[in-house]
C-alpha cells in the first residue's frame, strides 16, 4: 500500500550516462567554481518511477521530455539503452511491470498496457463511463479516477483496480489485461466507502469512509456489514480515525498490511511518548509485538510519509524499515536485508542507500544513493556479486560545487527541554573570524527539518554564511510532549526555542553575534516577523516568505471556505482560545516593534495563506510610516514557490539584502 497515495485519496533527452560498477565510494569532484546558481539547487529531476523487471534484467524509468513523457528501458546486463518510446503529454501517475515483456501505466485516471518496446499499446481502463455527452454536469458524474491496486499474481491475466466516482465512492474491480473485461469485487456506494485497503495477498481487508472531513477505518463484521475499526490497547478501545481536532496527537496511524490477513502495522503513541511501530492482530484484538522504536524520534508522522516498510516477497516477511530519525535510519529485519544492508554500508558508508524496488528473486535492488552534499544517483545493487551499477546521476552540474556538510546539533532550551537541529558552516569557516549566520525556521509549524541536502542551507553556506535549522517545540517527529508543547505557544515557546538555538550555536561555534539574520517560509515567515519584534537586538534583518500576519482573519477565511479539517486542526493547535487570542498572536499587532530591515515575498496565487495577509502587513507599515520593510508580490506563484527560477530569484534577492545589511554593520 502506497501510504502517501492512500492518504491523498482518502481526502479526495534521457541523459544516459556510461554505466559504471563501483566497488568503492561514489566519486564526486569538488570544484573551485566561484558561484553557485540558486536555481541549480532546486532543479527538478526529469526522471521518475524507477522499476526493475521481475527477472531483474531490465531497469525502467519515466523521462519528461519537454511536454511529453517517455518510457525508457535499460538492459542492465548489457549496460545499454534497450527501448525508449513516447507515451504522450500528461504526467504518468504510476508504472508497473506486468511481466518481463509488458508494462501497465496510469495516466489521468486511465490505465494502459504496452510492450516494453512500445508496441501493442491498449487502453485497459477508461476514465469516462456511459455514453458520450456534451452536458458538463453529466461529464463530471461520468468521470472515474482509476488506479492499480494489485497485479493480482495469483491470476496471471488479471489486475485489481480501484475506481473513484464523482461522489468519492470507491469500487474494486478485477480487469482482464487481454480482453479488458472487468468484474466488480467491491461496491463502494453500497458500502458507503471512500477507500479500500488490501492485504499483501490482494484480498480486501479494510475500508475507509470520510464523513464531515473525518476519516474513519472499518473492518468487516459479516459478508454485508462493515463496522468501525477499534484497536484494543491496555484493555481500552481506540477508534482508528483521522480528524482535524486530534491530528497533532494522532495516537494511531495505519502504516501497512501484511501477508497474514489478521495483521496490520500501526504507529502508536498511546502507551509511549514517541510514536512506535507495532504489529497488531485484528482477530485477537491485541498487540503482537513492538516492531521498532527510537529513543529520540517518532517512528512515523501522522501521515506515515517518512516511514517505509520493505517486504521480502521471497519469504513473505517484513524485510526492513526505513524511517527518519535525527539521521536517516534503516533497520534490517531478516537475513536477506541484513546482508544487503551490511554490504552497502561497507561499500558506501558515507551515503544513504534507499531501496526503491527489487526483482522477484531478491537478488537485484534499485537503490537511490545520496547524502547531505550529493544530489544522488539511481543504481542497481546485485546481492550475489556484491556489485553496484549506476543508472544515472540526478544533478551532475550541482556535483561540480563543493557543498557544506550538515552537522547535527543538540542542546537544551532555557527551561531545560532537549532540542536538536542542523548546522551548515561555510567552507571558509574559522572560529572567531566573524562568520555571519542565517537562521531558517521550518514551515508548518507542525512539521520538521531533516538531515538532507537542503537547498536553502547550501545556498547561504556557499556564500559565506553559517546556516541553522532547528526542530523547535511544536515540530513533529520528536514525541507527543514535544509537539504538544507548541500548542498555545505559536508566538512564545516556539520563538524562544529558535532564539535559544541561535544563541547556543553562535556561542559554540564562535559566530558573529552582530550579524544574525533570519529567513523563513510560511510559519518560518511568521517566526521571522515575531523574532524581529520580540528579539530586535538579536536579529540584524529578516526575510519572510508566504507568511500569515493576521491569524484572526486567516482563521475566519478557513471557516468561511468550509475547510473543517484545517479549521479544527488549527483551532486545536492555537489552543481553542477566543478570537481575541488570535489577534494577540498575530504579527500585524507587533508591526510597530519591527525596526530591523525586513524583506517580504508573497505569491499572488497563494491559496493557503492568501496574499492579502502580506498586503495587510504592508498597509500597516505604511500607516505607521515605517520605511524599513519592502514587499514583493510574485505574480505567478502560489504558497510553495515550486518554480526553481522563482526560488532562485528569492534567494538571490535575500542574499543581496543580507549582504547589504552585513556591509552596513561592518562599516559601523
Amino acid at each position: 500500500m502506497n501510504t502517501r497515495k492512500f492518504y491523498f485519496f482518502s481526502f479526495l533527452v534521457l541523459l544516459l550516462l556510461p554505466l559504471k560498477i563501483f566497488g568503492q565510494e561514489v566519486t564526486k569532484t569538488d570544484s573551485v567554481l566561484p558561484k553557485l546558481p540558486a536555481e541549480l539547487l532546486f532543479a527538478k529531476s526529469l526522471q521518475s518511477n524507477y522499476r526493475i523487471s521481475p527477472n531483474g534484467k531490465f531497469f525502467l524509468e519515466i523521462l519528461k521530455n519537454s511536454f511529453e513523457y517517455e518510457i525508457v528501458v535499460i538492459d542492465i546486463d548489457g549496460y545499454k539503452l534497450k527501448h525508449k518510446f513516447k507515451v504522450g503529454s500528461g504526467e504518468i501517475d504510476e508504472v508497473h511491470w506486468l511481466s518481463n515483456k509488458r508494462l501497465i501505466y496510469e495516466k489521468r485516471g486511465r490505465i494502459y498496457g504496452i510492450d516494453i518496446d512500445g508496441e501493442n499499446s491498449s487502453k485497459l481502463v477508461e476514465n469516462i463511463v456511459g455514453k458520450p455527452t456534451k452536458d458538463i454536469y453529466r461529464q463530471y458524474r461520468n468521470y472515474r479516477y482509476n488506479s492499480v491496486l494489485s497485479l493480482y499474481k495469483e491470476v496471471e491475466d488479471e489486475i485489481l483496480i480501484q475506481s473513484f466516482d464523482s461522489k468519492g465512492y470507491a469500487y474494486v474491480h478485477s480487469v482482464n489485461v487481454f480482453t479488458g473485461e472487468r468484474e466488480l469485487i467491491q461496491d463502494g456506494k453500497k458500502a458507503k466507502m471512500n477507500m479500500w485497503i488490501l492485504d499483501k495477498n490482494s484480498n480486501i481487508l479494510l475500508g475507509a469512509r470520510v464523513k464531515n472531513q473525518v476519516l474513519q477505518f472499518y473492518e468487516k463484521a459479516s459478508s454485508e456489514e462493515w463496522v468501525p475499526l477499534e484497536v484494543v490497547i491496555n484493555e481500552n478501545l481506540y477508534p482508528l480515525k483521522v480528524e482535524g481536532s486530534s491530528f497533532l496527537d494522532q495516537n494511531l496511524v495505519l502504516v501497512e498490511t501484511d501477508y497474514d490477513p489478521d495483521v496490520i502495522y500501526l504507529a502508536e503513541n498511546i502507551t509511549v511518548d514517541k510514536r512506535r511501530l507495532i504489529k497488531y492482530d485484528l482477530k485477537q484484538k491485541k498487540i503482537i509485538e513492538e516492531v521498532l522504536s527510537d529513543i529520540n524520534c517518532d517512528i512515523s508522522t501522522p501521515e506515515a510519509d517518512n516511514l517505509t516498510l520493505l517486504f521480502d516477497e521471497t519469504t513473505n516477511t517484513l524485510g526492513g524499515i526505513r524511517y527518519e530519525g535525527i539521521l536517516p535510519e534503516f533497520r534490517p529485519l531478516n537475513a536477506n536485508y541484513v546482508k544487503i544492508h551490511e554490504s552497502l554500508r561497507a561499500k558506501f558508508g558515507n551515503y544513504v542507500n534507499d531501496i526503491l524496488d527489487v526483482d522477484e528473486t531478491g537478488n537485484r535492488f534499485v537503490i537511490y544513493q545520496w547524502n547531505d552534499t550529493y544530489s544522488g544517483n539511481i543504481g542497481i545493487y546485485e546481492l550475489s556479486t556484491d556489485s553496484y551499477s549506476i543508472m544515472f546521476s540526478f544533478n551532475d552540474e550541482l556535483d561540480k560545487y563543493k557543498l557544506s556538510k550538515t552537522r547535527v546539533i543538540t542542546f537544551k532550551s532555557r527551561d531545560g527541554h532537549p532540542l536538536s537541529g542542523y548546522l551548515n558552516l561555510p567552507d571558509n569557516y574559522q572560529k572567531n573570524e566573524k562568520t555571519p549566520i542565517v537562521v531558517i525556521p521550518h514551515g508548518g509549524p507542525w512539521a520538521r527539518d531533516y538531515w538532507e541536502l537542503d537547498g536553502f542551507s547550501q545556498y547561504f553556506a556557499t556564500y559565506g554564511y553559517a546556516v541553522l535549522r532547528v526542530n523547535y517545540r511544536g515540530s513533529d517527529g520528536f514525541g507527543k510532549n514535544h509537539i504538544l508543547a507548541g500548542v498555545q505557544a505559536l508566538n512564545t515557546t516556539m520563538i524562544d526555542d529558535i532564539v535559544d538555538a541561535t544563541r547556543y550555536t553562535t556561542k559554540t561555534y564562535k559566530l558573529d553575534k552582530s550579524m544574525i539574520f533570519i529567513f523563513g517560509h510560511s510559519y518560518g515567515g511568521y517566526a521571522t516577523y515575531l523574532s524581529l519584534a520580540r528579539y530586535s537586538a538579536l536579529f540584524k534583518a529578516g526575510v519572510a516568505l508566504a507568511a500569515p500576519t493576521n491569524i484572526k482573519k486567516w482563521m475566519k477565511g478557513q471557516k468561511e471556505q468550509g475547510r473543517k479539517f484545517s479549521y479544527d486542526y488549527w483551532q486545536t493547535a492555537l489552543g481553542n482560545r477566543k478570537s481575541s487570542y488570535y489577534e494577540e498572536i498575530s504579527p500585524i499587532k507587533y508591526a510597530s516593534l519591527i525596526n530591523s530591515p525586513l524583506l517580504v515575498f508573497h505569491g499572488n496565487y497563494d491559496k493557503i495563506v492568501p496574499a492579502e495577509q502580506a498586503e495587510d502587513m504592508k498597509n500597516e507599515f505604511m500607516k505607521l510610516k515605517k520605511g524599513n520593510a519592502k514587499f514583493r508580490f510574485l505574480k505567478f506563484q502560489g504558497h510553495s514557490f515550486r518554480n526553481s527560477n522563482s526560488i532562485g530569484y528569492v534567494l538571490e534577492q535575500a542574499l543581496k539584502f543580507f549582504n547589504k545589511n552585513k556591509s552596513q554593520n561592518e562599516k559601523h
